[in-house]
């Protein structure tokens, strides 16, 4: 026992132990329980007891490493706050650092909350106060629209593909919204199909669409400046 602890801790799953012992010194006529609590008390007491036989020195052993393992947990805390009050109350290393983490917490969050977007009337404000017109976020919805339409190029063909998609993607005067955003419903292939049902039925103007290798570049295109722009969001 440490010197000034007048105290130490039992653990309750030693019932099961003490049961059987009890239930052996019944049958036998022995008194291995009262032995166990001895060698306990006289181990906690600096004593350096000898178990009085194999049975109460097996049932001792896990108690004893345990409270070793309490006994030196104890010493370790008391070693720290003796350190601490060595110190006269100033803080730790350990506590300097995490009053440091904990203020550049509050400086990131502080900052997140400077520098978080701000949306006015379909622009936006940056982080270095330079205004991205809506062309910017037009675009961005552009190339979404053109991915949607490349799984279906080689049902329908390049030029009608393109025409389709120059038709859709027209702005309104303000530059906030694309033709097929200002539908009640929207369904690429539905819509498709009843584009090509149209030029069937009713004729087009000829005229020079893009070419296969034009087109697809321009999907890839996409694809990059989307994926750069995720990033940087």
């Amino acid at each position: 026992m440490a010197e000034g602890k007048k105290s130490f801790v039992l653990y309750a799953d030693l019932l099961t132990v003490v049961e059987k012992l009890m239930a052996k010194d019944e049958k036998d006529g022995t008194n291995d329980t009262g032995q166990l609590f001895l060698t306990i008390l006289e181990y906690v007491n600096d004593r350096h007891p000898e178990p009085k036989n194999f049975i109460v020195e097996m049932a001792f052993e896990p108690v004893r490493l345990q409270l070793k393992r309490d006994l030196q947990r104890y010493e370790q805390t008391r070693e720290r706050r003796s350190e601490s009050g060595k110190l006269g109350g100033r803080p730790t290393k350990q506590m300097k650092a995490k009053k440091a983490n904990a203020f550049s917490e509050k400086q990131m969050k502080a900052k997140k909350a400077v520098n978080v977007t701000v949306t006015v009337n379909d622009n936006v404000l940056s982080k270095d106060n330079n205004i991205i017109h809506a062309d910017a976020k037009l675009s961005k919805r552009e190339d979404a629209f053109k991915l949607s339409i490349s799984p279906h190029i080689e049902k329908y063909g390049r030029d009608m593909c393109n025409d389709f998609y120059l038709y859709w993607t027209e702005p309104n005067t303000t530059k906030t919204k694309l033709r097929f955003e200002m539908q009640r419903t929207w369904d690429v292939a539905r819509r498709l199909a009843t584009w090509a049902k149209n030029n069937k039925q009713y004729g087009k103007d000829t005229k020079r669409g893009t070419t296969d290798d034009e087109l697809l570049d321009n999907i890839r295109q996409g694809i990059a400046r989307g994926v750069a722009e995720n990033g940087r969001d």
